[in-house]
């Protein structure tokens, strides 16, 4: 199988500590993601909207999030293979520059992912952090 490696820039204008509670605080990532589990520990798992699944290698609050990460895709994603998924936060006078990086994206699955990311993450990070409520059938409910 060859991958790839995404990697995205995104600037947030919030503070570290509030987009890595949007990132990492269950209740407001089903808020705008959809049902899920979030562990916020290193080590901890995670699942969400039953496509989602992987595990938290490295957690640092307000900073890092390095997680095993993988996506259901049947006969795309192989089930035993998992990404190396890296999220650095940088704050930076009243915003927060994310930089994301995945290592280890089945090369089928690279595109769709890339926005998959914008899509599903950041664009509805920016709705809340507006103050806009994501329409329930708009979340994503495989669960």
């Amino acid at each position: 199988m060859n991958t790839q490696t995404l990697k995205q820039k995104e600037v947030f204008e919030t503070s570290a500590k509030n987009l890595f509670d949007l990132l990492m605080n269950e209740s407001k990532v089903v808020s705008y993601y959809g049902p899920g589990q979030i562990g916020r520990e290193t080590g901890d798992s995670f699942a969400l909207g039953g496509m989602i699944f992987g595990k938290n290698e490295k957690i640092v609050p307000n900073k890092l999030i390095q997680q095993a990460w993988r996506i259901v895709i049947p006969g795309v994603w192989p089930e035993d293979h998992f990404s190396n998924l890296t999220i650095e936060l940088t704050e930076q006078d009243d915003k927060t520059i994310l930089h994301l990086e995945q290592e280890g994206v089945p090369e089928l699955c690279y595109t769709d992912l890339n926005l998959g990311w914008k899509t599903y993450y950041w664009d509805r990070i920016r709705k809340v952090l507006k103050g806009e409520k994501i329409p329930t059938e708009e979340l994503i409910n495989n669960v």
